[in-house]
């Protein structure tokens, strides 16, 4: 095992691993037979609104590609919103209120799954939608 900077290589016979920390905080995995899993993050949303340093120390996973001899095998997809409060007209207000905030997951180019929670007079309600016949 060989730990240099931001990489993790192991070696067994002539088989070799590598983990990569990138430095937006995705990591790389390359495996001996060509397989590798790419692991993509982008700042949290909720606490960027609030302060962009603060949403950059806290990333979430954004995308996840797996190839295999060099060609894709699939491609995940975490699609982060937030919306402000429609009533709140204000938009120089600070703190912004935040009436719903959701993730929708994409696998290979279509949407599979969505998360929801919307507040609503001091009430939260969450939802969760598939794709039919999954």
């Amino acid at each position: 095992m060989l730990i240099r900077e931001s990489s993790v290589s192991t070696k067994v016979g002539e088989a070799e691993s590598k983990i990569l920390l990138e430095p937006d905080g995705g990591v790389t995995s390359v495996m001996p037979w060509f397989h590798s899993v790419t692991i993509d993050t982008v700042p949290y949303n909720v606490l960027a609104d609030k302060e962009a340093l603060l949403g950059e120390s806290y990333p979430v996973p954004a995308k996840q590609r797996t190839e295999i001899g060099g060609d894709l095998a699939n491609r995940f997809e975490w699609k982060y919103f937030m919306r402000p409060n429609q009533q709140n007209k204000q938009k120089s207000q600070t703190p912004r209120i935040i009436s719903k905030v959701g993730r929708r997951l994409r696998v290979n180019g279509e949407n599979v799954l969505s998360l929801n929670t919307i507040e609503r007079h001091h009430l939260r309600q969450r939802s969760l939608t598939t794709k039919p016949n999954l």
